[in-house]
């Protein structure tokens, strides 16, 4: 079953990669350990209020809203165009510990990504 986790503590504008405590890693490493690699279908785009999604199955999603958006209507529209767009299987063959902070400068905003650690998948597939 898919598992996606948010956020191990309160966010801390002034957490850093030297604040990670060891026990996130070697649970990061324990999990890793006992997981094959993951491959989800990508099959097209949906919508929330929060933003636009990559759908994949089994169930999964990928969002990113940095900014307003200038055309609602044109989005929506664009996004039932293409809500069956994607046919693609993607693999992840690691897990990642991250931490997303807001970057705005005068040329661009993003949600910029700073990686803390990573732990490969190493189990092999079991078949059924």
């Amino acid at each position: 079953m898919p598992c996606t986790v948010r956020a191990l503590e309160p966010y801390r504008e002034s957490a850093s990669a030297t604040d990670i405590t060891g026990e996130w890693m070697a649970a990061l490493d324990d999990v890793a350990r006992s997981l094959a690699p993951i491959t989800l279908r990508l099959t097209g785009v949906t919508m929330s209020i929060g933003g636009v999604m990559v759908q994949a199955e089994p169930y999964s999603s990928i969002v990113h809203c940095a900014g307003p958006i200038l055309d609602a209507p044109g989005l929506v529209d664009w996004v039932g165009q293409n809500s069956q767009s994607l046919h693609r299987d993607v693999s992840f063959h690691a897990l990642s510990l991250v931490r997303f902070r807001y970057l705005a400068t005068d040329r661009q905003r993003l949600m910029a990504m700073e990686h803390w650690h990573s732990a490969a998948l190493t189990t092999a597939l079991r078949a059924h």
